[in-house]
Formats: C-alpha cells, structure tokens, sequence
C-alpha cells in the first residue's frame, strides 16, 4: 500500500472525509451535498435538483368535515383524518415528478346534513429519466363525518409507498367525540367540539361534530407534500 504524506492531501479531501455532507455549507467542491426538503401546496411539478441521487416523498392526505346534528345536546360525527404514503426512490438531476393537493372536506353548514370527505392528495404522471418512472402515491382524505352521534367516519387510505401506507384515524360522534388525527410523522389532531377548535394547519385532522348547541361541523385540515431530497 503506498503511504501519502499529510501535505499531499487538499483541504477538501479532508474535510470530506472526516465530516461528509457538509460541503454545500462550508462551500468545498469535494463534499456531499446537504440534504434539502422542499414542501409544496397546490398542484405543480417537482424537480431534482443537480447533486441528488435519492428522494423520499411524504404525502399527508387532507382531513374531512364534521357533520352536523339536528339534536340540541349531542354533536354528529366529526370527519376523519387523511392517510399518510412515503416512498423512497433513486433519481437523477432533472428528474420530475408532478403533485397535486386535496381539498379538506368542508363541515357541514345546515342542521341534519353530513360534512364533506377530503379529496386526494397524489404524486406522480411522471416525465423523468430515473427512478420516478412508475411511481404513482396517493393519500387520501379522510371520510365526512355524518350526521348522526354514533357510528364512526372513515381514515383516508394511502397506496403506492414502498416503506409506509397508513390509515387515518376515524372521527367519532356523541358527547367525547372528536375529529380523527392524520397518519404519519406530520398527522394532526382531530377537532373538538367542546373547544370548537378546528384541526391544526397541515395536519390531516377531521373537524369536529356540530349540533344545535355547537352549529356548523367543523372544517377538515391541509396535508402534506414533501420531497426530501439527499445523496448517498
């Protein structure tokens, strides 16, 4: 084995070595890139930026909407939370991946009436060179809580992940009913009646039952569309 002399080492060679991935940070031409996470609402495209070779896409699906109970004690079903998808997949600079945003399901507005489900949150209609190819994830939204105190609303579903697909919790309806929490890292809680307070941003959580004492079911919340984009 031939021995090389501590000067004939650069400076960037040792600090690739001794602290890898931190070059974007100390500007050296030799080191890995820092990992980069880009979080997104809407619909549009998502791009691999140049010094990437994996992506894990986290995909939150949205909450749905509590219903509304035409009894003057006993709130209805709250709205359930949205499903929660991650897959990880190799790709090259350039590639695209297109995302699109479900719409939280709406409380209901007028007594005897159901709150709406979420819609789906989706990644995929890929136009890429590298790993995308055949990647099609969906989160769905969580189910609109009826309008009825017993009985639960449905957990959105998740498909096409290949480390995690995960249910969101189910709403529940009567006197300690509360909004289904989302699945996953970034789930939310579910809204509560006795507060009136609705689901936190971003969190897939159900709003809460309504009745003649509280009104209005609650509105569903906003999920998640990540990219977490690193080198290995």
């Amino acid at each position: 084995m031939k021995l090389r002399r501590r000067e004939d080492f650069d400076s960037d060679e040792i600090v690739a070595a001794v602290l890898p991935g931190i070059g974007s940070v100390v500007g050296l031409s030799g080191a890995a890139l820092d990992p980069l996470t880009e979080r997104f609402t809407g619909s549009g495209t998502a791009t691999c930026p140049t010094g990437y070779n994996r992506c894990r896409i986290r995909l939150l699906g949205v909450g749905g909407g509590g219903g509304w109970r035409n009894n003057a004690t006993v709130p209805a079903q709250s709205g359930a939370g949205g499903g929660y998808v991650e897959h990880i997949v190799t790709v090259a600079p350039g590639d695209q991946c297109s995302y699109s945003e479900g719409a939280p399901g709406a409380g209901a507005t007028s007594a005897g009436n159901p709150g709406a489900s979420g819609t789906a949150t989706r990644a995929g209609n890929v136009t890429a060179t590298g790993g995308f190819t055949g990647t099609n994830l969906t989160a769905n939204g969580g189910g609109g809580g009826a309008a009825t105190s017993t009985g639960t609303s449905a957990g959105g579903t998740a498909s096409g992940g290949n480390t995690t697909n995960t249910t969101g919790n189910s709403g529940t309806g009567g006197l300690s009913g509360l909004g289904g929490s989302g699945a996953g890292p970034y789930g939310g809680s579910g809204g509560n009646y006795t507060t009136l307070s609705n689901p936190p941003a971003n969190g897939g959580g159900g709003g809460w039952g309504g009745s003649n004492n509280e009104g209005a079911g609650g509105d569903g919340a906003t999920g998640v569309i990540e990219f977490y984009w690193y080198t290995v």
